[in-house]
Order: structure tokens, then C-alpha cells, then sequence
């Protein structure tokens, strides 16, 4: 659809529509939550549109901060940072949400989005709901998903809500990738601020286990990654053949294996990376070591802000 109604965009084009609905769609299919079938077209909808309101917000932002602030763009990934990890506090759908806006941050920013591109955005939003919708119509008409129990609010370090413990227990680390980027000289900030952002549970344990869980994932799919990349720039189609199984091994082990889905992705990122034509291994590998700095700021605010029930353990 996206090369249809964006013709004069190469598929291979980073702000062609249909990477930009892509990237929408298959999250939206990750997190759809739904008691019936109605709901869950519903749940859609919303999960579609936050992630367009999203990337609608960081391409205003990319218009306004460099020209009036001289302030990186990637310093406004903070608020889909906050929001992602925040909306935990209240459910499934609110989870995805969350996670849907942090998502169309991401995308506007490494695509260089601008305000001029409103419309495109609008338009991509729009294609990833019709494809998420007439897949999960005729793939899975009845399947239902049963509604998530809404977690109790819980109160976090310093008398502080839950959901602005969890918020900041994203936000924070963040901030902190984004003011080592230039010491340190991160090849891909982003990289490292979503790990901080994905490893944010609703309990100190749980974090800590998923930021395990995401270390080892990424330890193993990156380097098996490398190994693909000759074969990925000498057959792009090979290596985009590979990179759908692993996205599909990805949405499969996401609900109970943290750890396999991140390696499934991670595997992916680096071999679409290859076939698009990058093949500095730095750039490629630094998914690895950003992904540890990420993960490593993230295990100190787990400790630093847990839910207040996490104390008394």
C-alpha cells in the first residue's frame, strides 16, 4: 500500500509510507488487547492512532528545537519514554498505548521527520489500519484475548505515585544516555534509550529479570546477525525473507520469552541494516554494547525508584 500511494518513494527509502506504516503495524499487532472481536478492532484503531500522534509530535519537534533551542531531536524520545513505561500502571491497552507513541517517536526521529511531513504521517497511519485490521480479520476472525486485570495503583520511592516512579525509572536513565552521547560517542542514542524504556516492569524483580532477559537476547542475536550480514548485502531478498521469520519469532515468544524475542529482533535489525546497504560493522555491532549502557542505567533506577511493595521484600 505504501509504495502504491507513495509511488515516487523507493520501498528502500526511509520515510517511504510503507516503512513508516510497518513499523506501526506490527507493534499494534504485538500489544492488541480484546474480550471480542469488536474490542480488539478497537484496541487497534487507538493503538494505530497513538503511534501516529506520536511520530506527528516528534516531527513538529524536530521543526521547532533545532531552529529556535539547538536542542537534539532525540531529546523529545524522553516523552514517549515516560509515557511508555508510566501507562504500566493501567493495563494492557494502556501499556500499548504507551509503548504505540514512544514507537512513532522513534520512527519519526530516525526517519528526520519534519512538520511538512504531517500528512504523510496521517496517510501512513492510516495504511497500517487497514492492514492491521484486514489481517487480524481474516487470519483470526474470533480470536479473543481476555481483558488483563487492572493493576491496584501502587505508590513508588519518595511517596511518589506508581506511575511516576515507573515513568521515571524510563525518563531518567534516558536523559542520562542522551547527555553521555556526545562523551561517549553513541553511534545510535536511541538504541540505548529504548532499552531503558522496554526493561521497565511493575516491580524491582521484574525489571531486573527482563533487563537479564534483554541482555542475553541481544548477546546472542547481534553476533548471529553479523554472521548474515555477507549474505544479506550479496541477496537483500534472502535477507528480508530472514528477517520476516524473525519478526514472527519475535511477536511469537514476546508474551513468555523476553529473552528470544530480543534476540529474534535484534538479529533482524542488523540484517535489514546489512541489506540497506550499511555495513560498517561499529554501526552494526553497537546495538550489542548501547543495549548493555541501556540496560546497565536501567538496573539502577530499578533499584533507585521500585514500587514501594518492592521495599518491603
Amino acid at each position: 500500500l505504501g509504495v502504491f500511494l507513495d509511488p515516487g518513494r523507493a520501498a528502500s527509502d526511509g520515510q517511504s509510507l510503507g516503512l513508516l506504516a510497518a513499523s506501526s503495524a506490527l507493534f499494534a499487532m504485538v500489544s492488541q488487547v480484546g474480550a471480542t472481536p469488536r474490542e480488539a478492532t478497537l484496541a487497534l484503531v487507538l493503538l494505530d492512532a497513538s503511534a501516529a500522534c506520536g511520530a506527528a509530535l516528534a516531527a513538529v519537534a524536530a521543526s521547532v528545537l533545532p531552529l529556535h533551542a539547538g536542542i537534539d531531536i532525540e531529546w523529545v524520545l524522553l516523552i514517549g519514554a515516560f509515557a511508555c513505561a508510566a501507562a504500566r500502571c493501567r493495563g494492557s491497552l494502556a501499556a500499548g498505548l504507551g509503548s504505540q507513541f514512544y514507537i512513532g517517536q522513534l520512527v519519526a526521529c530516525n526517519e528526520h521527520l519534519q512538520a511538512a511531513d504531517l500528512g504523510r504521517i496521517a496517510l501512513s497511519g492510516v495504511i497500517a489500519l487497514v492492514a492491521t485490521v484486514a489481517v487480524r480479520r481474516v487470519i483470526a476472525p474470533n480470536q479473543c484475548d481476555a481483558p488483563s486485570p487492572r493493576p491496584a495503583p501502587a505508590r513508588g520511592a519518595l511517596g511518589m505515585p506508581g506511575w511516576l516512579c515507573l515513568g521515571l525509572q524510563a525518563a531518567v536513565p534516558s536523559a542520562v544516555v542522551m547527555l553521555l552521547g556526545t562523551h561517549l560517542k553513541l553511534v545510535e542514542p536511541v538504541w540505548a534509550i529504548t532499552a531503558c524504556v522496554y526493561v521497565v516492569s511493575t516491580s524491582r524483580s521484574a525489571s531486573l529479570e527482563r533487563i537479564r532477559r534483554r541482555l542475553a537476547g541481544t548477546a546472542v542475536g547481534v553476533p548471529f546477525g553479523l554472521l548474515v550480514v555477507p549474505m544479506a548485502i550479496a541477496h537483500p531478498a534472502l535477507a528480508w525473507t530472514c528477517a520476516a521469520a524473525a519478526i514472527s519469532i519475535y511477536a511469537m515468544a514476546l508474551p513468555e520469552r523476553y529473552d528470544i524475542a530480543c534476540g529474534a529482533f535484534a538479529f533482524a535489525l542488523v540484517i535489514t541494516m546489512a541489506a540497506c546497504g550499511m555495513d560498517s560493522f561499529t554501526q552494526l555491532s553497537a546495538r550489542l554494547w548501547e543495549t548493555a549502557l541501556g540496560a546497565v542505567l536501567a538496573s539502577c533506577a530499578a533499584v533507585l525508584l521500585p514500587p514501594r511493595e518492592t521495599l518491603a521484600r
